[in-house]
This record gives C-alpha cells, structure tokens and sequence, in this order.
C-alpha cells in the first residue's frame, strides 16, 4: 500500500495486523515520545522495532 501510495500523504502504523491512522504529534508529544523511547531502548534491545 505504501508502494502503491495509498498511505503517502498519511502517517500509519501497522499494529497486531491492523493499519491503524498516527496522530501528529506536537511538541511537548514528540519531547515525551522521543525520551521515552530512549529509555526502553536499551531495555528492550532485539525484542521491538521502535521509531
């Protein structure tokens, strides 16, 4: 779908098998997400994908 450009002007994330739609986020989102992210990181190694 990506390929094909139905999802290009949309952020999505495939989640259990669904295409769910991805809220933008502003900023203090993307400060907490960010540092958030960098916490699990290191925790969760090999075990998720995280962006």
């Amino acid at each position: 779908m990506i390929a094909a450009g139905i999802l290009s002007d949309r952020g999505a994330a495939l989640l259990n098998g669904e295409i769910v739609e991805m809220l933008s986020e502003v900023e203090p989102q993307a400060y907490y997400a960010s540092t958030v992210r960098d916490c699990l990181r290191p925790l969760l190694r090999e075990q998720a994908q995280m962006q």
